[in-house]
């Protein structure tokens, strides 16, 4: 998969509000007092995608949560599945 399929995919999912959550990701995401909906801007905002082989995932960068704040996501494709792993 390329940087422009991934962003794209994951894009997509996003827009239909069609992203599944680890447990990992809630728990940094109730620790850095992020939402779904700024996971969400934040994948339709990247501008960036780069694949962290060591994690076996995509770092999404470049996007902004729903207050404009920068916020990076960790995003894996599980067949049609876009699970958010992280958020930084």
């Amino acid at each position: 998969m390329t940087e422009a399929e991934a962003l794209a995919v994951a894009q997509g999912a996003a827009s239909l509000r069609l992203l599944s959550f680890s447990r990992h990701a809630e728990e940094r995401m109730s620790q850095r007092r992020v939402r779904a909906r700024d996971v969400s801007r934040a994948i339709l905002s990247a501008k960036h995608a780069t694949w962290r082989a060591k994690e076996g995932n995509w770092k999404f960068s470049g996007g902004r949560d729903v207050d404009g704040e920068d916020l990076d996501v960790g995003v894996a494709f599980e067949g049609t599945t876009v699970r958010i792993c992280t958020v930084f």
